[in-house]
């Protein structure tokens, strides 16, 4: 997985992979995590996770993204509990995440 911190969860609103593309680009990869500091006061950080190499372009939320991202936002903020707020498009979800 690569994991990649962008400045604002607006500019991670607007983001539009190019998903033939990615696929065609690398082929041994699960998916891209993007994430920033949250600008909605009741969340830490939001991401969303693309992978298209699996036959779906993105995963509203997955678990498994956080276990990368607590850690990471933990070096970040040293925090230990997360609010966190996945995807941007009909499917929104948040979560909490800790660190332990």
């Amino acid at each position: 997985m690569v994991l990649i911190q962008i400045d604002t969860s607006e500019e991670l609103a607007q983001l539009k992979p190019d998903y033939p593309s990615l696929v065609k680009s690398y082929q041994n990869i699960n998916g891209i995590c993007v994430t920033a500091k949250s600008q909605i006061d009741k969340y830490d950080f939001q991401y969303r996770y693309f992978w298209p190499w699996s036959g779906s372009n993105e995963d509203p939320v997955t678990g498994a993204v956080q276990t990368f991202l607590t850690p990471y936002w933990g070096k970040e903020t040293r925090e230990t509990k997360y609010e966190c707020f996945s995807d941007f498009g009909k499917n929104r979800r948040n979560g909490s995440a800790f660190e332990r």
